[in-house]
C-alpha cells in the first residue's frame, strides 16, 4: 500500500543528487487515470489503480474468467491515451 520508492546513495555520492533522483521519479507520473477492463476480467484489486511512475511497475491482482478472453489496460500519458491489450 505504501508504494515506497528507494534511491541508494553511495558514501562518495552527493545526497542532494540522490534526493533529486527520488523527486524526479515521483513528481510526474508517466501514466494516470489507469483502468483495467475486458471480458476476461472478473475483478481487480486495488479498486482504484494508482498512477504509474518511471521505474515503478503497475501492480494489481486480477481475478480472471475461466473461459479466458481479453484484458485491456488504459491510461493517460502526456501525449494522449495509452492502451495495452492482452489475451488470456
Amino acid at each position: 500500500m505504501g508504494r515506497g520508492a528507494e534511491v541508494i546513495v553511495g558514501n562518495d555520492e552527493d545526497a542532494e543528487r540522490g534526493a533529486k533522483r527520488l523527486l524526479d521519479r515521483t513528481t510526474l507520473p508517466m501514466l494516470t487515470n489507469v483502468t483495467i477492463s475486458g471480458d476476461a476480467l472478473v475483478a481487480h484489486a486495488p479498486e482504484q489503480i494508482p498512477d504509474v511512475f518511471e521505474g515503478s511497475p503497475c501492480v494489481a491482482a486480477l481475478m480472471l474468467s475461466t473461459e479466458g478472453g481479453e484484458i485491456i489496460v488504459r491510461g493517460e500519458t502526456a501525449s494522449g491515451t495509452w492502451e495495452q491489450r492482452t489475451r488470456v
